[in-house]
């Protein structure tokens, strides 16, 4: 539970909590609050206006998957974001045109990008965690497009299952379906599901209720 009265007290709560902007004084969270417009989406909502040049994105808390759709429709999800993370128009980002869904019930803020790096350019320690956001994040997503070509199908899924035990996401307890781990590497429901039964027969998953765990 959030240790507030009010929604701009809530707001600032949560900024708090986020390594981007750890270290600023209070008076500056409170100015960084005033600039941001906040709304808590639920759970498979499409948010809003993701394209749109003029506005950045930052998920307060929650999961968001950001999504491509290739020219025959299919669905690509490129990238989960958790706490904290930005999106939008930001400088350097792969020109992919993307849709964002909430995975688990999120607080949303936007921003204008113009007012975003004013207040970047005006915080050092602020810029220097956005910058290493960003790189991450682009690799993150160069990472996902080039092992689409280069590695094979069961090399993709062991490097995505990887990655879910690994990152903030096992925190989260967020679960995927084999539908949407299909969508992250390329591949069908029923590929998926086959090389999984695969993996917990050779002992690399051990299968829990209705979860898988990673075999290190």
């Amino acid at each position: 539970m959030v240790p507030m009265d009010s929604m701009a007290d809530s707001q600032l709560w949560y900024l708090k909590q986020i390594d981007l902007f750890k270290g600023l004084p209070e008076a500056e969270l409170k100015y960084v609050s005033s600039c941001f417009r906040s709304k808590k989406y639920d759970k498979d909502t499409e948010l809003p206006d993701v394209h749109d040049e003029d506005s950045v994105f930052l998920v307060k808390y929650g999961v968001v998957e950001l999504y491509a759709l290739t020219e025959d429709g299919r669905k690509i999800i490129i990238e989960i974001l958790g706490d904290g993370s930005v999106f939008g128009n930001l400088p350097d980002s792969e020109n992919i045109a993307y849709f964002a869904r909430v995975k688990k019930n999120a607080l949303v803020c936007r921003m204008m990008t113009e007012e975003f790096f004013k207040l970047v350019s005006k915080y050092p320690s602020v810029s220097e965690k956005l910058l290493r956001s960003m790189y991450s994040s682009i690799s993150i997503q160069k990472e996902r497009i080039s092992s689409l070509a280069a590695e094979s199908v069961p090399e993709r899924l062991r490097r995505l299952l990887r990655m879910i035990s690994t990152q903030l996401l096992a925190e989260q307890n967020v679960s995927f379906t084999h539908e949407e781990l299909a969508q992250m590497i390329g591949t069908s429901r029923q590929t998926v599901t086959t090389l999984i039964n695969s993996l917990v027969k050779e002992g690399k998953l051990t299968k829990q209720g209705r979860q898988y765990r990673l075999v290190a």
